[in-house]
C-alpha cells in the first residue's frame, strides 16, 4: 500500500476536515476510510492500493482549491 501526504490551507473545523475527505476519497477513487484528515495539523494522508494518475492528482488538488482548500503534495507516494 502506497500512502500519499497532503498538506491543506483553510482548515479550521472538523466540518473543513471532513470535506477534504470527502473530495479526496471521490476524485481519487477511495474508501473515505482511507483518508486521514487532521484540520489542526493542516494535513491529508491517503492510503492507495496504486499511484494514482496526473490527472487524478491535478483533479484532486483543483477540487479542494476551488473550495479554500489549497493543498500540496508533502510525500509523494512511497
Amino acid at each position: 500500500m502506497k500512502t500519499l501526504e497532503l498538506s491543506v490551507a483553510g482548515m479550521s473545523c472538523g466540518g473543513c476536515a471532513n470535506a477534504v475527505r470527502t473530495m479526496l476519497s471521490q476524485k481519487l477513487g477511495v474508501d473515505r476510510d482511507r483518508v486521514e484528515v487532521s484540520a489542526e495539523a493542516g494535513t491529508a494522508s491517503v492510503k492507495l492500493d496504486s499511484a494514482p494518475t496526473p490527472e487524478q492528482l491535478e483533479s484532486a488538488l483543483q477540487a479542494l482549491k476551488e473550495q479554500d482548500f489549497p493543498a500540496s503534495i508533502v510525500q509523494g507516494l512511497g
